[in-house]
């Protein structure tokens, strides 16, 4: 079934997801009823959908299923040809759960999705789950008191890429930190990584360029978590109390949905199977004397998958 721009109604709009795992799956649950199929290169289970197991794009089913939207969650797609090749299969426009770096729209839902152009934007990344977390809370922080630098600290739960036990790091080039990351035992390890979340916040705001803005990063040996520890200097004061009331109002309005305030006192509590993006942990804060220390995280699995299917709820009612 094919749309004009603001014809497309999310009802009607027919979603294929390509890449099934652990992602691909939330996604599926996250868009109960409005996925048509489901690609991988394993056999899959997708209950009241087409299925297909191919082991390259070179076949993609796209056209043959009628499909408007891919959502590509294969997580290995990383530039604009990959993704292109889902057009050229027949599909009308491709969301990539991955940053990419020229993409036609990068969209954060909660920040930036009300920006999506059904006649320029075919090629659309939902950016890291990192950012998705992150950005649209310090979107309105930056708005509200002033960001002028920040300091991020992020912890990450060990995922598949990850091993049990350490491979021949010897064989790997020196300084490689990615490829040392994924080679190192994340199961039972802190295994400090390379992270492009704090280029990748600046690419979703651009009015952060210029500002000093780091970020690290560490595999943690628990799976499906994410925290992220910021520290900020901003130019307005404020005090520990008033900025959580102020989270919890956000929570409730701006961004409803996409921020939950934690109400136990251990950062695991909440987490496994949130479908928020951000979860904010109030008895954390420090603030005063012009800094602001906040910790937020969530289940990088449904808390993403959440904002995938929010953005893929946008696409279908532009």
């Amino acid at each position: 079934m094919k749309f004009l721009p603001g014809q497309l109604d999310i009802s009607l709009m027919r979603v294929a997801i390509y890449g099934y795992g652990k992602v691909g799956q939330a996604v599926f649950k996250a868009l109960p009823g409005q996925v048509v199929g489901v690609v991988d290169k394993r056999p899959v289970e997708a209950p009241g959908v087409r299925i297909a197991q191919l082991e390259t794009r070179q076949a993609l089913p796209w056209r043959e299923w009628d499909v408007d939207l891919v959502i590509d969650a294969t997580g290995s797609t990383l530039d604009r040809a990959q993704a292109a090749e889902h057009l050229t299969a027949g599909a009308q426009r491709v969301l990539v759960t991955a940053s990419l770096p020229d993409p036609d729209a990068t969209l954060i839902y909660g920040l930036n999705h009300q920006q999506f152009d059904p006649l320029r934007h075919l090629i659309i990344s939902a950016s890291s789950c990192t950012t998705a977390c992150l950005a649209p809370v310090l979107a309105l922080i930056d708005e509200k008191y002033g960001l002028r630098s920040l300091t991020i600290n992020l912890q990450h739960g060990y995922n598949p890429l990850n091993h049990d036990g350490d491979l021949d790091l010897g064989r790997i080039a020196e300084g490689d930190r990615v490829y040392l990351a994924m080679n190192a035992a994340g199961g039972w390890k802190l295994v400090p990584y390379g992270t492009n979340l704090a280029k990748n916040l600046v690419t979703v705001q651009p009015q952060l360029a210029g500002r000093k803005i780091r970020a690290v990063g560490h595999y943690i040996p628990q799976p499906g978590v994410l925290i992220i520890q910021c520290t900020a200097n901003i130019g307005r004061e404020v005090e520990k109390e008033p900025f959580n009331a102020q989270m919890a109002d956000w929570a409730t309005g701006a961004l409803r949905g996409q921020l939950v305030t934690a109400i136990g006192q251990y950062t695991g509590e909440i987490i496994p199977g949130e479908t928020a993006p951000t979860i904010f942990w109030p008895h954390n804060t420090v603030a005063g004397h012009g800094r602001l220390f906040i910790v937020v995280g969530g289940d990088y699995i449904s808390g993403y998958a959440g904002h995938v299917a929010g953005l893929a709820n946008q696409i279908g009612l532009v």
